[in-house]
């Protein structure tokens, strides 16, 4: 007899629970959950190497799993699909970190060059800015 571990036994996939969940059975969907999340936060927290961050990631996913249920085809197995959705879903919250960091500090760029784009000769506050203020502090032609 050859060893088991790290396989997925097929008896493992539950037919007819994806099916009953993929046709709205939220009780279905429920054991599910009960059953893969484990494996799915396990994932999500290698991934991200926070345990907020991964539970909140496998909240996501699974909220993303039933969504897109209806449309699972059984092609390849469900602990591979949740697992591909866990793994997007982990990437997204990425790029999407990465994204609001960079606005952030674009933000903060913004700031602090801001007030020198308005210079008080044009009667504004200091800090505002309008085309005029702009032309001016440029140098470029006012364009009255």
């Amino acid at each position: 007899m050859g060893s088991t571990v790290g396989t997925i036994d097929a008896a493992a996939e539950p037919a007819e629970l994806i099916a009953a969940a993929a046709g709205g059975d939220m009780a279905a969907f429920e054991r599910l959950y009960r059953q893969f999340s484990p494996r799915v936060y396990g994932l999500c927290l290698r991934l991200t190497g926070q345990r907020e961050a991964a539970e909140d990631c496998t909240q996501e996913a699974f909220v993303a799993a039933w969504r897109a249920l209806p449309g699972f085809e059984g092609r390849s197995r469900f602990s591979s699909w949740l697992h591909r959705i866990a793994v997007h879903t982990v990437l997204a919250r990425r790029a999407w970190r990465s994204f609001a960091a960079r606005m952030k500090t674009s933000a903060r760029r913004w700031q602090a060059i801001r007030p020198a784009l308005c210079s008080n000769s044009c009667g504004k506050a200091p800090g505002t800015m309008n085309l005029t203020c702009t032309t001016m502090s440029y140098g470029l032609p006012n364009p009255r």
